[in-house]
């Protein structure tokens, strides 16, 4: 079968062309992956490419001073029915973005294009920024039995349904998890163990969630309540919103309308939660401690 050109895939018949394929390595680096093959025409056809040590040289050569900051792809010959092949293999680089000629390219199908503006500036941010990729930190092996199978289809529901966004429920769960970037090469990710595990302080000791209520202004006083929730996001965000509604006044009264009794919480419950979700979502667990 002939190979074709996709969104992770470019052809070009010989060497002859490196230079424009270098706008193609750059897209591949920005997208985050690809492979170009030197000796297969646009129609797949394999026409072979005469290879030697010079032409490595110039190759890794012209890649490296050609995009700024340097890629460094993985370049070997493979034989590909029985002709000699120049395979350059772009892996997922950790300078993003990377620029050819001052323009930053990404792949979408089978063509590049410029990055926006917005694009540029996010992965500008997320360079100089590494606490920003803590999230991404791969853990543990994935397993379907550490997996909190209903927090998953809540989460699936809510996507469809308020975001619109194209998630099937049928699809093989490592799959879908790794396309949201919570699983990555069979393993959790920090942000994939928090949210959907269901014992994520296996390895993240400190991820755990304190409620108390005191007598008095003051943790000196006596504890009259508490909980320590030892759960993925999800539930600890609704465990201690719980808490936390069991524990503040409500007063009822008569909806002069309706007739009808209507019970309202002396903070306004959306209020509440808004408030437990930022502690839990944007606490810094590299650092030990819990959130109280």
């Amino acid at each position: 079968m002939n190979k074709k050109e996709t969104e992770k895939i470019e052809l070009k018949k010989s060497t002859a062309e490196l230079k424009q394929a270098l706008e193609d390595i750059c897209a591949f680096a920005n997208k985050g992956e690809g492979t170009l093959y030197f000796g297969i025409d646009d129609d797949g056809k394999v026409v072979g490419q005469d290879i030697s040590d010079a032409t490595f040289k110039k190759v890794s050569t012209t890649i490296l001073t050609g995009i700024e900051p340097r890629v460094y792809p993985n370049i070997f010959v493979e034989e590909i029915k029985g002709k000699t092949v120049l395979v350059v293999e772009v892996k997922n680089g950790p300078d993003k973005p990377y620029f050819y000629k001052g323009k930053a390219y990404k792949r979408v199908g089978t063509s590049n294009a410029y990055l926006s503006r917005y694009e540029v500036e996010k992965y500008l941010y997320e360079r100089e920024n590494p606490a920003y990729h803590y999230d991404k930190i791969v853990l543990d092996k994935f397993s379907t039995k550490d997996l909190d199978k209903t927090a998953l289809d809540w989460f699936i529901y809510k996507a469809k349904t308020k975001r619109n966004l194209p998630i099937r429920r049928t699809e093989k769960v490592s799959s879908l998890l790794e396309k949201l970037g919570l699983v990555l090469s069979g393993k959790w990710t920090v942000a994939g163990k928090l949210l959907f595990s269901k014992h994520p302080q296996s390895l993240m000791t400190t991820a755990v969630v304190k409620c108390g209520l005191f007598e008095g202004v003051s943790k000196a006083g006596r504890m009259l309540d508490s909980i320590e929730i030892k759960e993925n996001v999800f539930s600890q965000i609704t465990k201690a919103e719980s808490f936390v509604l069991r524990n503040i006044r409500k007063e009822s009264v008569i909806d002069e309308q309706s007739l009808r009794r209507q019970e309202h919480y002396e903070i306004p419950q959306i209020a509440i939660r808004e408030a437990i979700a930022n502690a839990v979502v944007h606490r810094d667990y590299r650092i030990p401690g819990h959130v109280d």
